[in-house]
């Protein structure tokens, strides 16, 4: 939810549906272009840092069956084998809980 000031300026959106830099990075001209200031990404997109405006991210949350990952992880994969996990963002929401499982 936006809540404004009652004095204050009215806020302009535009939505960019294509981007000439890349799918996975802010494009940060086009947003300029419309003197925008600052970007809202949403969805997958590279973290990469950008000095010309802020940039925020909004992955979203995707569902993850903790139990059916873990089971299948230590189906699959030997205990004598070390793992590394990286979920992507939409799935950053459960990093703990799947941790927890994991050394249980």
């Amino acid at each position: 939810t936006v809540e404004m000031d009652a004095n204050a300026s009215a806020m302009t959106f535009y939505v960019l549906a294509d981007t000439a830099v890349s799918s996975w990075d802010p494009d940060v001209v086009a947003a300029q272009h419309v003197n925008a200031d600052g970007l809202v990404l949403y969805g997958r997109a590279s973290a990469s840092k950008t000095t010309a405006m802020p940039v925020y991210h909004v992955f979203g949350r995707s569902t993850l069956d903790v139990k059916h990952f873990v089971d299948t992880v230590i189906k699959e994969i030997p205990s004598d084998k070390a793992v590394v996990i990286l979920p992507s963002g939409s799935f950053v929401h459960s990093a703990e809980e799947l941790r927890a499982a994991l050394n249980e």
